[in-house]
């Protein structure tokens, strides 16, 4: 819950319970365009990563064994996925 002063700036700036919530679904929208979460599938290991021009845009998740679960010098296979978790 905002402090009373919080919510006094925030009314004399404009903002509703309503805006603030909807600002602060357009930041989560913006952070899924930008990162991309990568998991392990051996472990399930988690981060996340920035987007590159090679990820396809709708991909929310990389599958990819981390470096404990994968020899040195071979390739790593890699499977994305959208929201939904169906395989691109």
């Amino acid at each position: 819950m905002r402090s009373p002063i919080d919510r006094m700036i925030d009314e004399a700036c404009g903002l509703t319970p309503e805006k603030i919530e909807e600002k602060i679904e357009q930041l989560r929208a913006n952070r899924k365009k930008l990162f991309l979460t990568l998991r392990c599938p051996s472990c399930g290991k988690e981060q996340q990563s920035r987007r590159t021009p090679d990820d396809p845009p709708n991909a929310a998740l990389m599958l990819m064994a981390c470096p404990d679960h994968f020899p040195a010098g071979e390739t790593v296979p890699v499977e994305y996925r959208d929201e939904n978790g169906t395989v691109l």
